[in-house]
């Protein structure tokens, strides 16, 4: 199994997803707004917003809302035992407060307590079981995420799947989301659902080395050499060995015309090496193949 690309990913999302992020006293899990979850909040605004909720909690120290915030700014100071005891605090006198549950969660996850973290979000997860709405709550979606990786690193795959297909309600367009989907699935020797997940994960990004990789050891094991040769060819392009990768992709794309992927591959290789008038036709094939292939539209207005 492959893990080095979501530990990698997972561990930006758990420092940063909560990077800038307001309680919006409106209760419930839908207290939080995030403007980016690869960005951060500068330290300033960090300290600024301790020092206001100290004092509206000096104030009132029974504002569950005002502690909860409080938790969230020391969780992006990185400042987690701190961030632990105030989410703490709010659950000991309301123990469904969403925003503290998760809060609580984020930090024990950096703190690489799995068990504790787990705990946390799966109380989100169960007292969203009867809401409607939950599947369309992309924030949801994080917790989702964070207990589907926890569960891939503990074996139990039939959860970590579970987990994935969640969030994936809530967000078509996450691309990690379908990866560790795609490895749930391969674990459980579920291989053309892998592979299809894999394949998603690289509509939505196909630069990235580790979703070929996934891609490479599902057909591996599925016994489908030319596309594990497809998927070799771009983990070459990836590490910046286009000349070898165009060699091959030439290969696999006689041997699988109709497989716009490989069109695709071959128009983003055509590309870097600055070939383009073959860029553009190979973009336009793979269009022809699959007119939805949003990379290979983008390829082409950037050559426009």
């Amino acid at each position: 199994m492959i893990l080095g690309r979501v530990d990698n990913r997972a561990l930006n999302r758990a420092i940063a997803v909560v990077a800038a992020a307001w309680i919006l006293l409106a209760g419930g899990f839908g207290l939080y707004y995030y403007s980016d979850r690869y960005g951060h909040a500068s330290l300033p605004i960090v300290d600024r917003g301790i020092e206001q909720m100290a004092q509206i909690l000096e104030a009132d120290p029974s504002d569950l809302d005002a502690r909860a915030e409080l938790a969230l700014y020391f969780l992006e100071g990185k400042m987690l035992d701190d961030a632990i005891e105030q989410s703490e605090a709010v659950l000991l006198v309301k123990p469904d407060h969403q925003g503290a549950l998760f809060v609580a969660g984020k930090a024990y996850l950096a703190k690489e307590n799995e068990d504790k973290s787990a705990e946390y979000f799966g109380r989100i997860v169960e007292l969203n079981k009867e809401n409607q709405y939950a599947r369309f709550d992309w924030k949801l979606g994080i917790v989702h995420y964070d207990l589907g990786n926890i569960f891939l690193k503990r074996g139990q795959y039939t959860r970590a799947e579970w987990e994935f297909q969640a969030l994936l309600m809530a967000d078509r367009t996450d691309a990690d989301a379908y990866f560790g989907l795609g490895q749930s699935l391969m674990e459980q020797q579920k291989l053309d659902l892998a592979i299809e997940a894999f394949r998603s994960a690289l509509r939505l990004d196909p630069e990235h080395g580790q979703f070929y990789e996934g891609l490479k050891e599902a057909c591996d094991r599925k016994g489908l050499k030319d596309y594990a040769a497809f998927a070799r060819a771009m983990l070459l392009y990836t590490q910046g060995n286009c000349d070898e990768a165009l060699a091959e992709l030439q290969r696999v794309a006689e041997a699988l015309p109709e497989y716009s992927e490989v069109h695709r591959a071959l128009g983003m290789s055509y590309e870097r090496i600055g070939k383009r008038d073959e860029a553009v036709r190979a973009y336009r094939r793979a269009l022809e193949l699959d007119p939805g292939d949003r990379a290979s539209e983008q390829g082409l207005k950037r050559l426009d």
